[in-house]
């Protein structure tokens, strides 16, 4: 299944960025151009099943609500309260029409990740 090992090659990436010191704003970038690579990739079901099989168990179903939200639940080792930060900030700069280059910027522009998340 090479979509599952490409899949875990992201999911290690992110994991790593994640763990990097001061790099949210790139690690939340990672996260959206990773998400719209298999957007275009595979369907969204075939996706949420890849990353089930990567967790090990299946997601809750607000978790799966998104590919994003997704990505962050197996990345990042916050509390769910953070996960969900991250994911609304991101979520909410994508339908701004950020791309993920865009996206520090972004978050720069409407005070942080919070305020992007919260408004």
């Amino acid at each position: 299944m090479p979509e599952l090992a490409e899949l875990q090659k992201d999911v290690d990436l992110l994991k790593m960025l994640f763990n990097q010191r001061g790099s949210t704003h790139r690690y939340l970038e990672e996260v959206l151009r990773i998400r719209n690579k298999w957007q275009k990739r595979t369907k969204f079901g075939e996706f949420i099943k890849l990353t089930e099989l990567i967790n090990g168990n299946p997601f809750d179903r607000r978790i799966t609500e998104t590919g994003i939200r997704i990505l962050i639940e197996l990345t990042c080792e916050a509390k769910p309260t953070r996960k969900s930060e991250y994911s609304e900030a991101v979520n909410n700069a994508r339908q701004a029409g950020c791309s993920p280059s865009e996206l520090s910027d972004y978050f720069k522009k409407t005070g942080g990740i919070r305020n992007a998340a919260y408004g």
